[in-house]
């Protein structure tokens, strides 16, 4: 199993405030690797930072390598017309607010198809299909409804499967979750997590799941790292983490989880 992602020595901040101070770790292929870490710490921005959706009075400076089966390539380095062949393609990203990265004036079904036919070359008709299936694949029994609706006639956990198909839909290596089931409750969170893993698992791609609850994490990825005041502390096999914590900070996080 070969890196997917490498993150090298990632700084990055706003003028003279620093955000990230050197952050490093590696997600392999087909892994799901967490990043968790309190509000606050970064974990949005360094998300937004692998594919340089980056305000444009942000500094940063490191590596981020995505691996090709034939080549490596520092994302930082692209300009923004090649960092379009990788967002949505090889990365996509499933964010926090689901019903706020949705058009709201658009019907949820317009808005698959639209990632079809840009990122994968579809014609109409087959992206109308397309987008029936991958609505059905995330669980949704009546996919023609969902297909027909608005975002504000969804609920939020519906609107967390949408996202889910239309990142899907261009067929990435990596999907990056940041706080995907924070504004859900319990019930809905873990069908959502269940969904990823399946998917992940079916199809093979890595996942980077971003969160604040070390909760969530237990049973749904192999390897964790903690991030703290701009740094990762510690990294590992998410079973010897939660077993023999080696921070203060860790043990921390892990006296305040509530066992799902």
């Amino acid at each position: 199993m070969g890196v997917i992602l490498e993150v090298k020595d990632l700084k990055l901040g706003f003028s003279k405030k620093p955000v990230l101070e050197g952050v490093s770790f590696n997600i392999n292929e087909g892994e799901v690797f967490s990043l968790v870490g309190e509000s606050g710490e970064g974990k949005t921005l360094l998300c937004l930072s692998l594919t340089k959706l980056l305000p444009k009075d942000t500094y940063y400076s490191g590596e981020v390598n995505f691996y090709l089966p034939d080549k490596k390539i520092n994302l930082l380095n692209l300009s923004g017309e090649e960092l379009r062949k990788f967002r949505g393609t090889k990365i996509s990203y499933i964010f926090q607010e689901s019903l706020a990265s949705l058009n709201p004036f658009l019907r949820i079904g317009y808005q698959i198809e639209e990632v079809l036919i840009y990122h994968k070359k579809f014609s109409k008709k087959p992206a109308y299909l397309k987008s029936l299936e991958l609505l059905k694949s995330v669980g949704f029994k009546n996919s023609q409804r969902v297909y027909l609706s608005f975002p504000h006639q969804i609920s939020g956990g519906e609107a967390q499967r949408v996202m889910i198909a239309m990142a899907l839909a261009s067929e990435p290596h990596l999907l990056i979750c940041d706080e995907p089931t924070s504004n859900l409750d319990l019930t809905v969170q873990l069908q959502i997590l269940k969904l990823l893993k399946a998917k992940q698992q079916e199809l093979g791609f890595s996942i980077l799941f971003v969160t604040h609850d070390l909760s969530l994490v237990e049973k749904f990825s192999k390897k964790l790292a903690i991030l703290h005041q701009g740094r990762i502390v510690e990294e590992g096999e998410t079973e010897n983490i939660f077993r023999n914590p080696q921070t203060g900070y860790t043990r921390q996080l892990l006296n305040s989880v509530f066992k799902l």
